[in-house]
């Protein structure tokens, strides 16, 4: 696959040169649009599914309820424990399948410390007191164990005698789910060692190598699959942060480890876990559960060790984190040593297994579950109509310029460019459009103050703005204003004041670009508690100018806490606060877009953009799955990455109509060159001149695909071959896509190489 990112890195290296810029782009286009044979065979990589693996007559049972007791039942589960390592076995009454941890009493692959873990309902992690990582299991032999039953719950009582920590939390059973609730007065820590992190049954579910067939399911980006495998030489597990890094304590920077010239300049950000879910299937279709952090999400981890890391066992879970080491500054230049917190973070833990057999045993009955909790009583025809799906138009208007001796406001785009170009583009059969417009504030997208509110008078004015505004209301397009409240550039905060983020080690939070020859490397987290308050402030100033809908650039997919010593607010009142203002953003304005939110503002978004549609693609994960697409398709529209930016090829085409994503574009008046000294100079392709017809035909096809199902959810998902994948909407209906180079067949239909089909089957 052609590294997109890094060929936009280089790119920008000679854009001082706007005739060599101009030349290489062409070269850029010209392999970026080569047919797609050129890209053959690419369907059988984990940037799309494996063919499905349906269980066979006979389930494998690989664990038992020998040596344990029955201490829980109700009509779904029933839940068996051995006292003398607190090991767990559940019971699908239904199936009569046995979930359990790993009885390492009848192996000898663990060494003792991961003995304890493996067997144990509940593991550690501490720090000592020279900053030293330790790890302990329930089931270790000096784990002093005590519970108490009440109805249909238990309470524990476990210390680690080790380390001088003693748990108390409680486990409950409620219909198909089993929980586990650790309150922050349960926590008893001694002097020697503090409490790091709390996992709950990490190694229920752990398969040996190939054992069974099935997989572990991963939130990463839309989502992704680890299959059950032979162990390899991994070098580390994936370990990811739900929400992404704490900025207020995580590193910022990336370890330079991949000997690449410039690892922080890639155009694409990794992508982040926007929901907290862990899933794990054991024979796709027949038995499966999904784990869900209800309580502490924004102070948790999805783990998952794939087989030859540790042992040859595969497991995941969900880590709750109460402290972790961050970066001590020693000197003024940044540099320091690694240190835990002093402190660790207080909230209610409170994790839930759901567990499924049949049909639902599967990452797509697992989307199907969540629908509920996110999508509930919307439907995005309410926000797009009925007729054809919408395409996003991403204009910006101004941007600042490096002069001479200072910085002027550059015009990129104008209201009558904008205006011609939709015409063009509505006569040519492009009906349905979302106008979104960035730069239109004082200073352009790179230079506006998030504390000052006004417009940017030498592109948007009040004649201009009020004939944007009856021309959106004239064509019924809905007009977006796109602002950005935490993550911004120099000139837009006052670092000397209270507006920029400050972490545990008392420094600015900031993401710093090797590449020095741009205009702003450095891009500055402003204060998050200001943050949540200027755009409640600002709700006045969006009513009193008659902006009616809002895009949040990065209000809803960045959070992190603010550490000042003097003040400091936690990630989950952050999370909290933003809630509620967004709750009023929502009630107070028509619409809200966000780009690639987090699951907890979900409920506020009435479009979402720049959806994830890949994930990490790393080594062990073997499959790319829409897990986030099944859970909000019909009840609310969202939109691919911008198409024109690395992500258009055939085969991206594609996976739109398969994930049911509408297309977008990013786009200028100006020619790339000409923003060579701008905020925008690595917008290496958006002149609307170079993509009108891409937009146009792309905008057709994706039309004639989804319009059938605006409204619809997608029930149903199934890969019958590699690079052939049949979704099944909510009427009955099946939307067919083949990626292959050679025909394929669905219920007696012909599907084309490189096509896709909608196939009728309802009665």
């Amino acid at each position: 696959m052609l590294d997109l990112a890094n060929l936009s890195v280089n790119l920008k290296n000679v854009r001082d040169n706007s005739i060599v810029s101009s030349i290489l782009f062409m070269i850029f286009a010209s392999i970026v649009f080569l047919p797609s044979a050129a890209f053959s065979q690419h369907y059988t990589s984990n940037r799309f599914s494996r063919p499905d693996i349906l269980p066979s007559a006979t389930i494998k049972q690989i664990r038992d309820v020998m040596g344990h007791t029955k201490i829980l039942e109700n009509e779904y589960l029933e839940i068996w424990q051995r006292d003398s390592d607190l090991s767990i076995r559940i019971v699908n009454k239904k199936t009569g399948y046995v979930w359990g941890t790993v009885d390492t009493s009848k192996t000898n692959e663990f060494n003792q410390t991961w003995s304890g873990i493996a067997s144990s309902i509940v593991a550690i992690e501490v720090f000592d007191k020279g900053g030293i990582l330790k790890a302990v299991g329930s089931g270790a032999t000096d784990v002093l164990k005590e519970y108490k039953k009440n109805g249909n719950s238990i309470t524990y009582k476990v210390a680690f005698q080790s380390v001088g920590i003693t748990l108390t939390f409680k486990m409950s059973l409620t219909g198909t789910q089993l929980t586990f609730e650790l309150l922050p007065n349960a926590i008893v820590e001694g002097s020697e060692y503090s409490l790091a992190t709390v996992m709950f049954m990490p190694f229920l579910g752990a398969v040996r190598e190939k054992e069974v067939d099935g997989y572990v399911f991963i939130p990463d980006g839309n989502g992704a699959l680890m299959r059950f495998s032979n162990a390899a030489h991994y070098l580390a597990p994936y370990e990811r942060k739900v929400y992404g890094k704490d900025g207020g304590i995580d590193d910022m920077f990336e370890v330079n480890d991949l000997k690449a010239k410039r690892p922080n300049d890639f155009a694409v950000e990794p992508p982040q876990i926007l929901i907290s879910a862990l899933g794990i299937v054991h024979a796709e279709n027949a038995n499966g559960f999904l784990i869900t952090a209800k309580n502490g999400a924004e102070f948790s981890s999805v783990v998952a060790y794939p087989s030859g890391i540790i042992s040859k066992y595969t497991w995941g879970t969900i880590k709750f984190i109460y402290r972790q080491k961050y970066t001590q500054r020693t000197s003024r230049s940044g540099a320091g040593i690694q240190v835990p917190q002093k402190d660790k973070n207080v909230f209610n833990a409170r994790v839930e297994y759901t567990f499924f057999n049949g049909n639902d045993a599967s990452y797509i009955g697992f989307a199907n579950y969540l629908k509920g909790n996110y999508t509930k009583g919307k439907n995005e025809t309410t926000i797009v109509g009925d007729k054809d799906v919408p395409v996003m138009l991403y204009f910006i208007l101004s941007d600042v310029e490096s002069g001479i001796l200072s910085y002027n406001v550059k015009n990129v785009t104008t209201v009558d460019a904008i205006i011609d170009y939709v015409k063009q583009l509505k006569s040519a059969g492009v009906n349905n459009i979302l106008l979104f417009i960035d730069g239109w504030q004082k200073g352009g997208k790179s230079g506006y103050k998030v504390s000052e509110y006004g417009f940017e008078d030498k592109v948007f004015n009040a004649e201009q703005r009020e004939k944007l505004f009856e021309f959106s209301r004239a064509e019924n397009i809905k007009l977006y204003f796109v602002d950005a409240f935490k993550k911004v550039t120099e000139r837009q905060l006052n670092l000397r004041a209270y507006e920029v983020g400050i972490n545990l080690s008392q420094a600015p939070i900031l993401e710093e670009r090797d590449d020095k020859t741009i205009l702003f490397n450095k891009t500055y987290y402003f204060n998050s508690y200001l943050a949540i308050e200027k755009l409640t402030q600002k709700i006045e100033f969006y009513k009193n100018n008659s902006i009616e809908n809002v895009a949040l650039a990065d209000f809803a997919s960045t959070l992190y806490s603010d550490n000042r010593y003097d003040n400091s607010y936690p990630r989950d009142y952050i999370k909290n606060q933003s809630m509620k203002t967004l709750q009023k953003l929502q009630t107070s304005l028509n619409f809200v877009a966000m780009k690639a939110p987090h699951d907890y503002a979900w409920q506020y978004a009435d479009a979402i953009y720049d959806i994830p549609v890949n994930n990490g693609q790393y080594l062990f994960l073997t499959d790319t799955v829409p897990f986030l697409q099944i859970i909000l398709k019909g009840s609310v529209p969202y939109f691919a990455p911008p198409m024109n930016l690395s992500f258009y090829s055939r085969e991206d085409v594609l996976k739109c109509i398969e994930y049911g994503a509408y297309p977008s574009f990013t786009l200028t008046e100006l020619n790339n060159f000409e923003l060579k000294d701008t905020g925008i100079s690595d917008i290496y392709s958006s002149q609307f001149y170079d993509w009108k017809q891409e937009i146009i035909d792309i905008y057709k096809e994706i039309n004639s695909a989804l319009s059938r199902f605006l409204g619809q959810k997608i029930v149903d998902r199934r890969t019958l071959q590699e690079g052939f994948v049949v979704v099944k909407y909510e009427d009955g209906d099946y939307l067919c896509v083949n990626y292959t180079e050679s025909e394929k067949e669905f219920e007696n239909n012909k599907i084309a190489p490189l096509s896709w089909k909608i196939v009728e089957v309802r009665k």
